[in-house]
């Protein structure tokens, strides 16, 4: 299979488990596409944002990769750089 079509096959993917929502699905099919360097995963992430009206999926930095924050990663010096990043005094 050309590789376009794997990465536009993965958009579909994530579209779905968001319709289905199903954020393990979506994780999984927008980490895909990450590590395959995607040029649609930007034009995917913006629509699947305005879809729901909600912000892009929030991840942090292991090894210089993305990996979604867990419960146990939520610290006060998290919260408090997201509150500044939002602009909240």
């Amino acid at each position: 299979m050309r590789t376009q079509d794997i990465n536009a096959c993965l958009g579909d993917l994530a579209r779905l488990a968001r319709q289905a929502d199903d954020p393990a699905r979506l994780q999984g099919a927008l980490a895909l596409l990450e590590s395959r360097k995607a040029p649609n995963l930007k034009a995917l992430r913006a629509e699947l944002g305005r879809e729901t009206g909600t912000p892009q999926l929030t991840y942090r930095l292991v090894d210089g990769r993305p990996t979604s924050i867990g419960p146990r990663d939520l610290t006060w010096a998290l919260l408090a750089q997201i509150l500044k990043t939002e602009g909240v005094k």
